[in-house]
């Protein structure tokens, strides 16, 4: 795998999703992107909804 540098930047408004899994969900995309991988939208929710909540 190839690693990321990342900042990570901006204002996060009301709409439903927590800023721990818009964030989340925005470094696998990344992630994903530099390393030539692809995730399906069942992929993504199943891993930033079990990141949820095991952290909080």
């Amino acid at each position: 795998m190839r690693g990321l540098d990342a900042v990570v930047h901006g204002e996060l408004r009301g709409g439903g999703l927590g800023s721990s899994a818009s964030v989340l969900l925005g470094w696998r995309l990344a992630s994903g992107a530099v390393n030539d991988l692809t995730f399906t939208a069942a992929e993504l929710i199943r891993s930033v909804r079990r990141a949820e909540i095991e952290s909080v």
